[in-house]
């Protein structure tokens, strides 16, 4: 008697593990779209997921890492050998070089309860600010001149002409007058240079009109803290 209790049990346990939904993200779990421009933005994929369990499955959570990427799951609760698509949008435009974000998809599969899905990307500018996308003013103070300065690089494979800027302040001046033609992995470096006329914060921006069909004009934003001057009116 106790032998055939045994098998029973061991029989139970047996349809016990392998009555279970399986999570199965089918291509694997990353998508990389490798060299794209900020143009392409926003980049989409869709993520197929399938059962290949034999219980119900349940997608408890899809969450994407950041706020630059949705990705809504048209159905969270699986039969075995169901399949549901999640569509993924992902915003690239404010970025430049190698990006990867995540996505968070949770189930009940209790040997896969947590997959990372990988969004992964290259964004080429053709037209890039460096070190930064922006202008730093360093020690201003009221009635002195200071200045800041930025690289803008040609990456792409053309010649690209500056033809100009726009400043705001319009009493900030540039070291960009005319015409300047970027050969391929070419910089010019703008500095800028501005008088500040009252003490506390100070914003400015370059808008650089550019031959380039995808960027005909460039904004590079500054910014700075002005110091009150013992010489100088600072109201």
């Amino acid at each position: 008697m106790k032998y055939y209790i045994s098998i029973f049990i061991l029989f139970f346990c047996f349809v016990i593990a392998y009555s279970q939904p399986k999570i199965e993200i089918v291509g694997g779990n990353e998508k990389n779209w490798g060299k794209v421009s900020p143009k392409d933005s926003p980049l989409k994929t869709t993520i197929l997921i399938k059962n290949s369990g034999n219980q119900p499955l349940n997608l408890s959570k899809v969450k994407p890492g950041c706020g630059c990427t949705t990705a809504p799951v048209k159905k969270d609760v699986l039969s075995p050998g169901e399949t549901t698509d999640i569509d993924v949008t992902f915003n690239v435009s404010g970025n430049t070089g190698p990006v990867t974000k995540t996505i968070a998809i949770e189930s009940n599969d209790p040997n896969n309860p947590n997959i990372t899905y990988y969004l992964k990307a290259e964004v080429i500018r053709p037209l890039q600010i460096l070190p930064s996308s922006y202008m730093t003013f360093n020690t201003l103070q009221v009635g002195l001149e200071g200045e800041a300065k930025v690289r803008i690089k040609n990456n792409s494979n053309e010649n690209v002409t500056l033809l100009g800027v726009e400043t705001d302040p319009k009493e900030m001046k540039t070291n960009l007058n005319g015409k300047k033609t970027l050969k391929p992995q070419e910089e010019f470096e703008i500095v800028a240079k501005v008088v500040p006329t009252k003490a506390g914060a100070i914003n400015t921006r370059i808008s650089v009109k550019t031959n380039h069909p995808d960027f005909p004009v460039l904004d590079i934003f500054g910014y700075g803290r002005v110091a009150e001057s013992p010489i100088f009116n600072n109201k």
